[in-house]
């Protein structure tokens, strides 16, 4: 919301529909300018082709993106031992391997252009390990090292890398 308040082209990527009809509608309300677009664009962070396709539609109708903001997630909370195998590799798919393929298909256009912010939403959890969050937390921990490493990485493209460890999110 303070982008398109800041009168920037915004582009958000969700798997429900209907959750993106109602971003995409407040969003607007937030528009300084006419010419300014919002485009709500459904995928799975998980499906490679989704998101490469999403951001491929993006990138051609609004430009490389100057910021990006990743922040999809899922929560399996338990006991470690009471937690299904499955649901620690959804956890891991959603969570960290869904960054990577939003980072992954955004990158290098950002390395192309000299420029670029990305922002990976981590977790509280993932600074410490959190009792009944057995398949949460190290996904969240992932991140924190991935947000690290593309952090040297960048460096000299000039793509600065951060990450936020929010408490308890309404989402």
């Amino acid at each position: 919301r303070l982008s398109a308040k800041e009168g920037h082209n915004v582009t958000i990527i969700a798997r429900r529909t209907l959750m993106l009809k109602k971003a995409r509608k407040l969003l607007l309300s937030d528009q300084i300018t006419k010419g300014q677009e919002i485009l709500a664009l459904s995928a799975d962070v998980t499906n490679l082709r989704d998101i490469n396709d999403a951001i491929e539609m993006s990138v051609k109708k609004l430009g490389t993106p100057c910021r990006l903001f990743v922040s999809a997630g899922r929560v399996s909370p338990g006991h470690f031992q009471d937690i299904p195998l499955s649901d620690f590799r959804s956890d891991m798919d959603v969570n960290f391997f869904g960054a990577v393929h939003v980072v992954r298909a955004v990158l290098p256009s950002m390395v192309k252009r000299g420029s670029g912010s990305v922002t990976l939403i981590s977790s509280a959890a993932g600074l410490i390990g959190l009792w009944g969050y057995g398949a949460y937390s190290p996904t969240k921990f992932a991140l924190h090292g991935l947000a690290e490493v593309l952090k040297f990485e960048m460096h000299s493209k000039n793509i600065s890398i951060s990450v936020a460890f929010p408490p308890d999110t309404d989402t």
